[in-house]
C-alpha cells in the first residue's frame, strides 16, 4: 500500500470515528464519554475523583484536579445547607488541570468542572463537548448515599445567566470567599470534617490554578470561532485552516509562538479577509472573571465575633456589585493586525494539544536518520577560571550563548535564539570530540532541535537538527488530501483534538486519542407547563420568567411550575422577592442594591424595563402582598437577605 494511499485510509477511519454512528446518537462531552457505554455516576466523590485520575499523567501540581471549598459563594444552591450549616456542608469546585496520561487518553485540561453540594445531593458538571464544540451544562441529580445518580441536561438558560461566555468563571483573587481564605479555612476546619479527602489546605494555589483554567477555557471558543469562521469554506478555507493547524503544533513543538510575519503566508490569505468581515472591530474575548467577594465585609464587627445563623444567612446575600448576573465586558479585543495577534490564536488553538501528544511525536521524528542537519558557525570567547572555562559566544540570526565548560560538560546557562528568544541551562556532555545535548530539547522558531555543538577554530558549530518537516509534511499531505472520497479534516466543523491527531499520529505509528463512542441524549429540560397560561395575569410572569423558572428545581424557584393554582400560590410565596428584583429595573445600575430579574443578560431582559408588563407584574405581586396582610412599602425597606424565602417546593 503507498503512503498517498496509507494516509486516506487513516484519514477517512478518523472521520468515520469522529462523526460516531446512529441517527439518536449525539456527540458525548468528556464528562459523559467519561462515565461510558452504562453513564453510571460513580458515588461517593472520592470513586468519581479516581475515574478522573485513571486518565491523568501522574506528577501533576495537586494531583491534577484543584479543589476548594466556597461555605458562603454565589452558587444556586448556596442555601441548601441552610443558615446554621454553611461551614458544614459548603460547595465543592474542583477543575480538572491534569494532562492526559497518554496519546490515547482524553484531554481533560480546562474541559472539566465539578460542583458538589453534599445537601442539595446534586452534582454540577461543566464538561467540553468535541463533537460539538462548546461547554455542556450538566447536572447529576440524587447524588447521595443510597441514592440512583442520573444525569440530565441542565437549563441552559438558566446556567448563561452566569455563564454569559457559555463556558466556566471564576472569582477574581483573592478568593477570599474560598477556603484560599484563612479566615474561611479556620471556620471550616473548626467543623472536623475532612471534606470527601480533598486536599484543600493549600491557600492561595488552588483557588489560583482554576481561575487560570476558567481563564484558558474561555479561550476555547475563540480559537472555534477563528477556525469555523474566520478562514471561510472551500479548498481555501481548508489550506487556512491546515496551515493554522500546523501553527499550532509548531507552536507547541518548539515552544516559539507563531511570529507576525507568518500572517502574510498565502494560505492565510482567507482569515485575513474573514476576519476583516466577521470582526472589523477586533473578536471579542470573554471575561471570566467575577469580582473578588468579602463575605463578611457587610457585617457589623459585633457580630464577627459570633456568626450565628442570621448573620451567615446576611453573609451569604450577594450585592448586584458581585452578582454573576451582572453583565460583563470582554476582557479585550484582539485586531488582527496588531502585534501578537496570530501568536495569541495560534496558541488558543494549541490548547487542543496535550505534551503527551506532543512528546511522542518528538521522539518519532528524532529517530529519524533522514533529518535534515545545517550547521551555524558561533565565534566565541573563552575565558579560563582555574578548573573551568567560561565561554560566550556570537552568531548570524542572532544566536548568542554564555556558559562554562567543565568536567566534561558544556553547561549553557543562556541562550539567544533568533528574535531575542531565550533558553536557560542548558547542558551539553563531551561526544566524540564534541558534545551532545542532554536533558530538555532546545529548538529554534522551525522547530529544528539543536543537537550537537562541535569546537571548529576558536569557536563552535551549533549542528541544528530540521525534525519537524516530517510532521509539517505529514500536515500538508493530509491538507492535500481533504475532501478526497469526501473526507475533509480541515472542513469547518469544530477543532477536535481526536479527529486532527488520530491520522497524524498513526502516521507515525503512535497510538491515537481513542474517539468517544456517540451517545443517546441525556434528558432534556423539560418545556414549559401550559396549565396556567390561559389566565391572563400569570402570562406576563411566563413569557418573561419561564425560561428560568418554570422546572421543578428548588434552584433557582421554580414558581412557575405546575397548575394555575399551585402557580399563584408559588407567587404569592415568592412575591417579597421577585417584586424587589423587579424594582431594581426603575433604578440606574450604580443605584442597585441587587441583580434585576429577568437577567440582565437575557433575551428576555432587552426592552423589559420600558415595558407594560413590568408594571404589570409588579402591580399583581403588590396585589399580592396586600392579599396577605403585607405592606410592600414595608417590604421595600427590609434588606433583601429578611425578606420571606421562596418556597416552591
Amino acid at each position: 500500500m503507498g503512503a498517498v494511499t496509507t494516509m486516506r485510509c487513516l484519514l477517512t477511519l478518523a472521520l468515520v470515528l469522529a462523526a460516531g454512528v446512529g441517527a439518536a446518537a449525539t456527540p458525548p462531552s468528556v464528562f459523559r464519554a467519561l462515565l461510558g457505554g452504562d453513564q453510571q455516576v460513580p458515588f461517593p466523590l472520592p470513586r468519581l475523583l479516581a475515574l478522573i485520575d485513571a486518565q491523568l499523567a501522574s506528577g501533576a501540581p495537586f494531583a491534577g484536579r484543584p479543589a476548594v471549598l466556597v461555605p458562603l459563594g454565589r452558587s444556586l444552591q448556596r442555601h441548601a445547607a441552610g443558615d446554621a450549616d454553611y461551614f458544614r456542608y459548603p460547595r465543592v469546585v474542583i477543575a480538572v488541570t491534569g494532562e492526559p496520561r497518554d496519546t490515547a487518553a482524553p484531554l481533560l485540561r480546562d474541559r472539566l468542572y465539578l460542583g458538589y453540594h453534599e445537601k442539595a445531593a446534586v452534582l454540577e458538571v461543566i464538561s467540553y463537548n468535541p463533537g460539538l464544540g462548546r461547554f455542556e451544562f450538566e447536572l447529576v441529580d440524587d447524588y447521595r448515599a443510597g441514592g440512583s445518580p442520573r444525569i440530565r441536561a441542565a437549563n441552559r438558560s438558566v446556567c448563561l445567566a452566569c455563564h454569559q461566555n457559555a463556558a466556566p468563571l471564576f472569582a477574581r483573587q483573592t478568593w477570599d470567599e474560598t477556603s484560599a481564605s484563612p479566615r474561611i479555612a479556620g471556620l471550616l476546619a473548626a467543623t472536623g470534617r475532612d471534606y470527601y479527602g480533598l486536599d484543600w489546605h493549600r491557600g492561595v494555589d488552588l483557588a489560583n490554578a482554576i481561575d487560570d483554567a476558567t481563564d484558558r477555557a474561555n479561550l476555547l471558543s475563540v480559537a472555534q470561532r477563528v477556525w469555523q469562521q474566520g478562514c471561510g469554506a472551500g479548498r481555501a478555507g481548508a489550506a487556512c485552516r491546515a496551515r493554522l493547524w500546523g501553527l499550532a503544533v509548531r507552536a507547541r513543538f518548539s515552544g516559539v509562538p507563531a511570529a507576525d510575519g507568518e500572517l502574510h503566508d498565502a494560505a492565510l490569505a482567507p482569515l485575513r479577509t474573514g476576519w476583516q468581515r466577521h470582526w472589523p472591530d477586533g473578536i471579542e474575548i470573554p471575561n471570566p472573571d467575577i469580582p473578588n467577594r468579602l463575605p463578611f465585609a457587610a457585617l457589623p464587627p459585633e457580630a464577627l465575633d459570633r456568626l450565628d445563623p442570621d448573620a451567615l444567612r446576611r453573609a451569604a446575600d450577594v450585592a448586584a456589585r458581585f452578582d454573576p448576573l451582572a453583565l460583563r465586558d470582554p476582557l479585550a479585543h484582539w485586531r488582527l493586525d496588531e502585534a501578537g495577534t496570530l501568536a495569541r490564536v495560534v496558541d488558543a488553538l494549541a490548547e487542543f494539544l496535550s505534551p503527551r501528544d506532543i512528546d511522542a511525536l518528538a521522539v518519532a521524528v528524532a529517530a529519524d536518520p533522514a533529518a535534515a542537519t545545517r550547521g551555524q558557525n558561533l565565534a566565541c570567547r573563552w575565558r579560563e577560571r582555574g578548573s573551568r572555562r567560561d565561554v560566550q559566544c556570537g552568531g548570524a540570526d542572532g544566536l548568542m550563548l554564555s556558559g562554562r565548560l567543565s568536567d566534561g560538560r558544556l553547561r549553557i546557562d543562556r541562550l539567544v535564539l533568533g528574535g531575542g528568544l531565550a533558553r536557560y541551562r542548558s547542558e551539553f556532555v563531551a561526544d566524540g570530540g564534541g558534545y551532545r545535548s542532554t536533558g530538555a530539547t532546545v529548538r529554534g522558531a522551525g522547530g529544528a532541535a539543536l543537537r550537537r555543538l562541535e569546537p571548529i577554530d576558536g569557536g563552535l558549530l551549533a549542528l541544528w537538527v530540521d525534525e519537524f518537516a516530517p510532521i509539517d509534511a505529514a500536515i500538508t499531505r493530509l491538507e492535500a488530501l481533504s475532501g478526497v472520497d469526501g473526507a475533509n479534516l480541515f472542513d469547518d466543523g469544530p477543532v477536535q483534538r481526536e479527529r486532527l491527531l488520530a491520522p497524524l499520529l498513526a502516521h507515525f505509528g503512535l497510538p491515537a486519542p481513542e474517539p468517544a463512542i456517540a451517545l443517546p441524549a441525556i434528558d432534556p429540560v423539560p418545556a414549559p407547563t401550559a396549565g396556567a397560561t390561559a389566565d391572563a395575569a400569570l402570562q406576563p410572569f411566563y413569557r418573561y420568567c419561564a425560561a428560568c423558572h418554570d422546572a421543578a428545581d428548588a434552584f433557582p424557584p421554580g414558581f412557575l411550575n405546575g397548575t394555575a393554582d399551585r402557580v399563584r400560590e408559588r407567587l404569592a410565596s415568592c412575591a417579597p422577592r421577585i417584586l424587589r428584583r423587579l424594582q431594581m429595573w426603575q433604578l440606574p445600575s450604580d443605584a442597585r442594591s441587587k441583580t434585576p430579574m429577568p437577567p440582565p443578560s437575557s433575551a428576555q431582559a432587552t426592552g423589559f424595563a420600558r415595558s407594560e408588563a413590568l408594571a404589570a407584574m409588579r402591580g399583581y405581586l403588590e396585589r399580592s402582598l396586600r392579599a396577605a396582610g403585607l405592606d410592600p412599602d414595608d417590604m421595600a425597606a427590609m434588606a433583601y437577605a429578611d425578606l420571606p424565602n421562596c418556597a416552591t417546593y
